[in-house]
């Protein structure tokens, strides 16, 4: 068997040994009770979640200052909010569980962010994918208005 055949082999393998139960996942038990202090590779969610940040300040200050179109402006601010405020509060649980502090460590907490966050990825979608486009007709329609304004008189 090749080296490709034999990996595929592997990976199936580690599927079968159930690495996660998912079924503890919608238990309330298992989401209600305290997470273990330590977690595995903390420092590249802390490096990961401040790169995330640190791209959400990047394009909120970069875009705030161009010269764009409002609604231009407001769908980089709602990105920029997006990648700042919610790695803040997954950093603040890290570092919460990291320091072994009761009440704040449950597992609910990370699954209600994480799906607070994907509820807040969906508006953003939303936002570009429908908002956007029609404002963006609406902005070159008054351009070519004013263009035409312009020239006409």
């Amino acid at each position: 068997m090749s080296k490709i055949g034999q990996f595929f082999v592997s990976a199936a393998d580690l599927f079968k040994e159930k690495i996660f139960d998912f079924g503890k996942f919608f238990s309330l038990d298992y989401l209600n009770s305290s997470a273990p202090p330590t977690i595995r590779y903390w420092i590249v969610y802390v490096v990961v979640f401040t790169l995330v940040i640190a791209t959400g300040l990047f394009i909120q200050f970069y875009f705030g200052r161009k010269v764009l179109p409002k609604f231009r402006k407001k769908f980089y601010k709602r990105l920029g909010d997006f990648l700042v405020y919610v790695p803040l509060v997954y950093l603040l649980l890290i570092s919460v569980r990291r320091a072994g502090l009761e009440g704040l460590n449950k597992r609910i907490f990370v699954v209600i962010l994480a799906l607070i966050w994907l509820i807040w990825l969906g508006f953003l979608l939303y936002y570009r994918i429908a908002v956007v486009p029609k404002f963006q007709r609406l902005y070159l329609k008054r351009q070519r208005e004013e263009k035409y304004i312009k020239n006409g008189s």
